[in-house]
């Protein structure tokens, strides 16, 4: 009863973040960037069908029928969720293309920057459109400044093709090779693309360039993004100067072979049950080298980031990857059980220096907020952050006759919660270097 009265309230407020003069240039560099529309993707996607949008969107297929050990509950769940998400989908197209039409009345368009409590950069969006929002947004969007290609910007116009086609995994040379060789007879080639109209965009830049004549001398205003492989992993791998982590995350190395943490983690995933014959064992040897990685890839992506045992545990539950999506399930919290275990000793075995720091940072916070101290740090740019997670203090009020509490935060009164601050450390440490 006493919640009826209780004004639910987020949390503490962050103590602001204090920028140095390089991130605040950073920033106003990010937000002084001009853009414009790239029509051919534009009219694309105002020409498209409706059948032909939801590709551009990622549609999901609706189940027809419950999975092995699923409950009718936990089916309709399943479906409701697909039915939700499929609309919510479908709905940011029409935003999109008011936006875009709208922005090019203007010679220029601009997306202001702001900072989070670690120092990290975002943009505002407009309708969905943004540099930083959807796949289908930032194909739309080109610089309003070209530049001459030069002698290697046609290979990077390849490369960004080769991206969008899905290509990505590959080695560089041979993903470019793909991408000069893809099949373009079909006017709607691109909607079998990762990315497609990214891949229209990119495409009708590159005929236009060799048809110039002069591919070099050709102006381009196209946008080629350079990606980390599983950049927590590449950060913690680099602050311990680990070779081992490293390689792995393609950190150091030869231009001439890719790795793949996830493929790596799933191996030694594999190995280490391999001597090991419990029923929970024999589910997860089902997974053969190619399926496993796609098992293990949300617990190597968020291990870095400060996910728990039990934390591993849920994801792999809720990702469909056990017998059942049910926790209570008896089978399904076994097979669980062993996947985070054996999870926490690939990730070891593949990158031992990146987790002894990712314990070690979590052993400090918990010494620290012990005595009262919540972290604080410089990363390497000079901003200062400041993120204190406290208890809630509790406030006693009389409403009418009935006593209840409110609950007041604040960055300086209320104990430092030592369980929040350990467990996100990792993650902000991370995302503010």
């Amino acid at each position: 009863a006493r919640d009826r009265y209780i004004t639910k309230i987020g949390g503490t407020k962050n103590v602001p973040l204090e920028p140095s003069d390089i991130t605040l240039g950073a920033a106003n560099a990010t937000q002084l960037t001009r853009y414009t529309i790239n029509t051919t993707a534009l009219e694309a996607l105002v020409s498209l069908t409706d059948e032909q949008r939801d590709t551009i969107v990622g549609i999901t297929e609706v189940p027809t029928e419950a999975n092995e050990g699923e409950s009718s509950s936990q089916f309709a769940s399943r479906v409701h969720g697909v039915e939700m998400s499929n609309k919510g989908k479908r709905g940011t197209i029409p935003c999109l293309i008011e936006a875009a039409q709208e922005a090019l009345q203007f010679e220029a368009v601009y997306f202001p920057v702001y900072l989070d409590f670690r120092g990290r950069q975002y943009t505002v969006e407009y309708k969905g459109l943004g540099p930083q929002t959807t796949k289908a947004s930032k194909a739309l969007l080109q610089f309003a400044e070209g530049r001459p290609l030069g002698q290697k910007g046609l290979w990077w116009l390849y490369h960004e093709l080769g991206n969008a086609m899905g290509f990505d995994k590959d080695l560089l040379d041979v993903k470019v090779e793909k991408a000069q060789n893809i099949d373009t007879t079909d006017s709607l080639w691109f909607l079998e693309a990762e990315e497609p109209l990214k891949a229209l965009a990119i495409h009708t830049d590159i005929t236009a360039a060799i048809q110039s004549g002069n591919p070099a001398a050709y102006v381009s205003r196209q946008i080629i993004y350079v990606d980390g492989s599983c950049n927590g992993m590449q950060h913690l791998s680099l602050m311990t100067r680990d070779t081992e982590g490293g390689e792995a995350t393609n950190v150091i190395g030869s231009i001439e072979k890719r790795n793949d943490l996830y493929g790596i983690v799933g191996a030694k995933f594999l190995e280490i049950l391999e001597e090991d014959e419990s029923i929970e064992a024999d589910y997860w040897k089902t997974y053969d080298h190619k399926d496993i990685r796609k098992v293990v890839k949300r617990g190597v992506m968020t291990l870095p980031y400060g996910v728990t045992k039990q934390g591993i545990a849920d994801q792999v539950i809720s990702d469909g990857f056990c017998v059942t999506k049910d926790r209570s399930h008896e089978a399904t919290q076994r097979q669980a059980a062993k996947f985070k275990e054996t999870l926490w000793a690939a990730v070891d075995g593949a990158a031992p220096k990146a987790m002894e720091l990712r314990a070690w940072l979590i052993e400090v916070v918990d010494a620290l907020c012990s005595e009262g101290q919540a972290p604080v740090w410089l990363t390497p740019t000079g901003t200062k952050v400041i993120k204190t997670y406290r208890k809630p203090i509790f406030n006693r009020v009389y409403i009418g006759k009935q006593e209840t509490r409110l609950p007041s935060y604040s960055n300086t009164a209320g104990d430092v919660d030592v369980k929040k601050n350990k467990a996100a450390i990792v993650a902000n440490l991370i995302h503010s270097f």
